[in-house]
């Protein structure tokens, strides 16, 4: 931590946040009192949108910003190049801000995990299901973040593989008119079916239509999941599975790990 070295730190974030707990929470909420100021002698961190990064004062201009396009606009390019260095939660982000500013310094940040939330638990999980081998994804339903990859593979590994395996999953997108309608159609093309008698209290189980018993995709339907439930789904998983072609938080990777 700055305050650690004896340094004054700024924190100019997105909103009106606040950390209420311990003596770590004391120490942001006096950095975030701070950044209401501008000051040209003390290093800030500005947590914002990338094309609206560049406005705050420090001596040392550190821009932690989080983005979902590759490519950046003049207006993009322009922050990041009047950084001092620019902060990205993942690998991938880092990659999109070299290609499009070569000479930047970036950094890989991750996000932060409430590791009393997500963590390993004794208590049995509720979503799990010891017949099955269960891979575990959750996330918006959209294409960069590889849906359609996971479908197919669900798919190809029911003719082939030899040992009961299932997808727990939990996915929704609030910009698609009739999402309900619009994944089932994509389960359905790949060959997995539901069958009424199968709809549980929070899950819809689709079979696959040559191995019925040992390929199945159990797709949650209880909306609006708080984080101690998709802990429990994390835990009742034996493996994470998450084909990202671009990912700006990647907090569902992490929060997988931690349990």
């Amino acid at each position: 931590m700055l305050k650690d070295r004896g340094i004054e730190g700024r924190i100019i974030p997105t909103g009106q946040p606040g950390v209420h707990s311990d003596e770590l929470g004391d120490s942001i909420n006096a950095a975030l009192a701070l950044g209401m100021t501008p000051n040209h002698s003390v290093p800030s961190v500005n947590l914002w949108h990338l094309n609206d990064m560049a406005k705050f004062a420090g001596s040392t201009r550190i821009g932690y910003t989080i983005f979902e396009m590759p490519t950046f606009d003049a207006r993009e390019r322009n922050s990041v190049d009047n950084l001092d260095t620019v902060w990205v939660p993942s690998e991938w982000a880092k990659e999109v801000v070299l290609n499009n500013n070569p000479d930047a310094r970036c950094q890989v940040v991750p996000c932060g995990v409430d590791t009393d939330i997500f963590c390993p638990s004794d208590e049995p999980p509720h979503f799990k299901d010891d017949y099955f081998h269960t891979f575990v994804n959750i996330g918006k339903f959209e294409k960069r973040k590889g849906h359609e990859l996971v479908f197919e593979s669900m798919r190809l590994l029911g003719t082939t593989q030899t040992k009961p395996i299932r997808l727990l999953i939990n996915c929704t997108n609030p910009f698609l008119g009739d999402f309900a309608t619009v994944l089932k159609n994509q389960l359905n093309s790949r060959g997995f079916n539901l069958n009424e008698s199968d709809r549980g209290e929070h899950t819809a189980r689709f079979r696959h239509s040559e191995n019925p018993n040992d390929c199945v995709i159990d797709i949650i339907t209880a909306g609006g999941l708080t984080s101690d439930s998709i802990a429990e789904v994390y835990r009742s998983g034996d493996n994470g599975l998450f084909p990202y072609f671009a990912e700006g938080w990647n907090l569902p990777l992490i929060e997988c790990m931690s349990c």
